[in-house]
């Protein structure tokens, strides 16, 4: 959650909006603010917390990626505040329902997006390529020795993690084609 203020904190100020391939259920392009990110994030918050408290249904992803009218303006420190606030909650109620940590996952997923990415194709494949290739190198003996859960309960290991990058890279390569036409 701190990553994400901060990511929020850092791109506030300044007009900041950028632009990401939607999830897989998604197809196109979602232009994302800070402000967006934290109405986004609230909202799968509240309904997680509904989904614990009154017995409401697992909340999904994606929730709310469209554009409302107010996503331009700078988020206030009332609405960060409400945020970090929104995550607190959370974690009480985890002892209730630990599959409510998979929010993590999203909370690492929505920060990204306010991550700064060249507007042409072929930029943005190169830089998301040598994102990867650091990636894999950075895994060292121990790291590929180790087997990680994520907080969702899901294990992670080197395995799991080049296979979900190389069928991405192929998604993804299959999006850049289909735009060249």
């Amino acid at each position: 959650m701190q990553a994400l203020a901060r990511r929020i904190t850092e791109r506030s100020g300044r007009g900041f909006a950028t632009q990401h391939s939607g999830m897989n259920q998604e197809a196109g392009r979602v232009r994302w603010t800070p402000r967006k990110v934290i109405r986004v994030v609230r909202d799968f918050q509240d309904a997680w917390r509904l989904h614990i408290e009154d017995g409401g249904p697992q909340p999904s992803i994606p929730r709310a990626h469209d554009d409302a009218p107010d996503d331009d303006r700078d988020p206030t420190s009332d609405e960060i505040k409400s945020l970090i606030e929104g995550d607190a909650a959370l974690r009480v109620l985890a002892y209730r329902n630990p599959g409510v940590r998979a929010i993590a996952t999203s909370y690492r997923y929505y920060r990204d997006r306010l991550a700064d990415w060249p507007v042409d194709e072929r930029e943005r494949w190169a830089r998301m390529r040598h994102a990867f290739q650091e990636r894999l190198l950075a895994l060292n003996e121990p790291a590929t020795a180790i087997v990680r859960v994520a907080p969702n309960g899901v294990c992670e290991t080197v395995r799991m993690e080049l296979g979900l990058g190389i069928s991405h890279v192929k998604e993804h390569l299959i999006q850049m084609r289909s735009a060249e036409r």
